[in-house]
């Protein structure tokens, strides 16, 4: 999973696995609360930041090689 890439809506990219790292070093500093990196059953790997005030932060991209099963087609007949 390290080094998965995703890709925002305005066009920037993040490596999850990166920002994970990132985020365990301002929970250190700050008090912020951190769950486990996890790999949804539903194909998408996240983490929840707390963040000092109170505000609950829902971090994740899509699984990489997560097999579509009970999706829709890319392109439906």
């Amino acid at each position: 999973m390290a080094g998965s890439h995703a890709s925002c809506v305005d066009g920037c990219a993040f490596l999850l696995q990166d920002f994970y790292e990132k985020a365990q070093d301002l929970a250190g500093r700050c008090g912020a609360r951190l769950t486990p990196l996890v790999e949804q059953p539903w194909g998408v790997t996240e983490f929840v930041l707390i963040d000092p005030s109170g505000v609950c932060w829902h971090i994740g991209q899509n699984t990489p090689d997560f097999p579509p099963t009970g999706r829709l087609p890319d392109n439906p007949p």
